[in-house]
C-alpha cells in the first residue's frame, strides 16, 4: 500500500466531501417516484449507483476481489442478518464509495442491499476479508485512514441496523408532502406564503427525521456485535474507535486544506454531512450507551 501524497489527500478531500454532499442534496430532491421505486427495487438503485454485486467464481471480478474476500462477506452479512432477525434475503455488493451503503427494507419487492467499499476488502492483512501478500512499500498511511475487520464489520452491523429500522419510508413521506407543497402553490389558489411554510415543514421533517433515525444506529451496531463476537469490550471497542478514525480523517482534512476549514469544525465535525449526526455527539451516544450497560451490569 503506497504513501498518501498531498495531491492525493487533495483528492480524496475533494472526493469524500463531494460524495457526502451529493447524498444529502439527493435524499432532499424532490422525486418521491424514483424513492419509492428504489426502495421497492433495490438493486436498481445500487446498479444506478454503479454499484456491482459480489459473486463467486467470476473471473473478472476475482482479479479485483479474491472469491475468498467475497465469501467472507457474504457469510458475515448473513450472520448479522440472522441475529438482527431479519427473515430474507440481503444481497451483498461493492463499489468504490468510501463508506458502507445500504438500499431497501423489510418491506422491498426484492432483496435489499448492502455495498461494502472495495477497499474495506482488499487491504493486506488489515480485514478478515482477504490477505494479500505485502506490496513492500515502507511508507504506509496512518492509521486513522485504515479500519481493522471489526470495525469494518461495525460499518456492516450499522446498514443492517438500517435495513431492519426500514428508515426509507419516512424519507419518503417526506418528499411526498415536499411534492404536495409545490402543487398546492402552483396548481390551486393556495397562498404562497402558506405553501412556502407546508415545504419549509417537509424539509425540517426530512432533515429532523433523518438525524433522529441514524442516531441510534451506532448503539444497534454495536448491540447486533455483541451477539456476533460473544464479547462486549471487543463489540464497544469496535465501534468508538471506528468513530474516532472518522473524526480523526476531517480533522486531518482541516489542516491539510483551506477550504475544508469552512465546513470541517477543530473537533471534525463536517457541516456538509447535513442527514446525520455530528461525528462527536454520534461518539458521545456510544459512549454514553456503553457507560449504561457498563453500570446495569455493575448492579446486577
Amino acid at each position: 500500500m503506497t504513501a498518501i501524497t498531498d495531491n492525493q489527500r487533495s483528492c480524496r478531500i475533494e472526493w469524500d466531501h463531494l460524495a457526502c454532499l451529493t447524498e444529502a442534496a439527493s435524499s432532499l430532491t424532490v422525486d418521491p417516484v424514483k424513492s419509492i421505486f428504489y426502495y421497492l427495487v433495490p438493486f436498481m438503485g445500487a446498479w444506478v449507483s454503479s454499484h456491482q454485486e459480489l459473486r463467486l467464481d467470476y473471473p473478472l471480478q476475482t482479479m479485483l476481489i479474491s472469491d475468498t474476500a467475497k465469501r467472507c462477506a457474504i457469510t458475515q452479512v448473513e450472520r448479522l442478518k440472522e441475529i438482527a432477525g431479519i427473515n430474507r434475503k440481503i444481497t451483498v455488493y461493492t463499489s468504490d464509495n468510501y463508506t458502507c451503503s445500504s438500499y431497501g427494507g423489510i418491506c422491498s419487492l426484492t432483496s435489499p442491499i448492502i455495498s461494502i467499499p472495495r477497499g474495506f476488502l482488499t487491504r493486506p492483512s488489515e480485514t478478515i476479508f482477504d490477505d494479500y501478500p505485502d506490496s513492500g512499500v515502507n511508507e504506509q498511511p496512518a492509521e486513522h485512514w485504515k479500519f481493522t475487520a471489526d470495525e469494518t464489520l461495525f460499518f456492516i452491523a450499522k446498514e443492517i441496523a438500517n435495513i431492519k429500522a426500514n428508515n426509507p419510508l419516512i424519507r419518503i413521506a417526506a418528499k411526498v408532502l415536499f411534492v404536495a407543497a409545490l402543487f398546492f402553490i402552483f396548481s390551486l389558489s393556495f397562498p404562497v406564503v402558506a405553501g412556502v411554510a407546508l415545504m419549509g415543514a417537509a424539509l425540517a421533517l426530512h432533515l429532523i427525521s433523518e438525524r433522529l433515525m441514524k442516531s441510534h444506529l451506532d448503539v444497534d451496531a454495536v448491540v447486533l456485535l455483541k451477539e456476533l463476537f460473544h464479547d462486549e469490550d471487543r463489540a464497544n471497542a469496535a465501534g468508538v474507535t471506528a468513530l474516532k478514525k472518522l473524526i480523526q480523517q476531517n480533522q486531518e482534512r482541516r489542516e491539510g486544506n483551506s477550504l475544508c476549514q469552512m465546513y470541517i469544525t477543530e473537533k471534525g465535525n463536517n457541516f456538509l454531512d447535513l442527514t446525520n449526526p455530528f461525528l462527536t455527539v454520534r461518539l458521545d451516544r456510544l459512549n454514553e450507551h456503553i457507560q449504561t450497560t457498563t453500570n446495569e451490569a455493575d448492579g446486577q
